[in-house]
């Protein structure tokens, strides 16, 4: 198998779970993370395999 399905098939069957996850979808540390980051609210910024 190569190696994009592979991924593909161990995530795809979890994907759904990180989507309604309450921690991963609406926890405490995404405001941190901005708040580190520096970023304000004129940058672009690209999300890269980050969820669902």
């Amino acid at each position: 198998m190569d190696i994009k399905k592979e991924i593909i098939n161990r995530f795809g069957s979890h994907a759904d779970h990180y989507v309604k996850s309450g921690i991963h979808a609406k926890g405490n540390d995404l405001k941190l993370m901005v708040e580190f980051s520096g970023v304000d609210r004129d940058d672009i910024l690209l999300d890269v395999a980050t969820g669902g």
